[in-house]
């Protein structure tokens, strides 16, 4: 199944937040990125220079902008998370704002699937297709149930604040 995702770009990276150096030459603001596969877990650090961008079928994330990439099939990613911290020149970690845990039950589903998240309260979803366009918006909490028995067969994804999580729809 062919899945054209070059708009898909732009919704990745409007999550992340943007990435600046701080003022102190040893403090660096940076982006972490947790990626969630079919197979494990991986984490990035983004720095000023790095980039996620989308080659093919394909996220490629290059940390540092120095051509050290690593490239991972859309298929096999089921969620990402980002959240914005800093990274002090001794090597100290300090995350100031963590993205919410996201889940959705189930994420392969002909008509609906239950949104879990640890988001506070009511907070806003973007239902987006694999071509970047918005199929649906609304505000919900969790546990709240999304109807997508409307949608096309193919692959969306879920965006709450700062967390995406892939949809199959049958």
């Amino acid at each position: 199944m062919k899945h054209t995702f070059s708009k898909l770009r732009s919704v990745l990276l409007a999550a992340a937040a943007t990435i600046t150096v701080a003022a102190s030459a040893e403090d660096v603001a940076v982006t972490f990125v947790k990626m969630e596969t079919s197979s494990s877990t991986k984490n990035y650090v983004m720095y000023e220079a790095g980039k996620m961008y989308f080659a093919n079928s394909s996220l490629v994330v290059d940390q540092k902008g120095d051509g050290n990439i690593e490239a991972t099939n859309l298929e096999k990613i089921n969620k990402l998370m980002f959240s914005t911290g800093t990274i002090s020149g001794v090597g100290e970690i300090t995350i100031t704002e963590a993205a919410p845990s996201l889940n959705a039950v189930p994420t392969m589903v002909k008509e609906s699937f239950v949104i879990e998240s640890t988001a506070d309260g009511e907070f806003t979803y973007l239902m987006i297709d694999a071509k970047g366009q918005t199929k649906s918006q609304g505000t919900a909490t969790s546990g709240s149930s999304i109807d997508i028995s409307n949608f096309e067969a193919g692959v969306y994804l879920l965006k709450v604040n700062n967390s995406i999580v892939k949809i199959v729809k049958l």
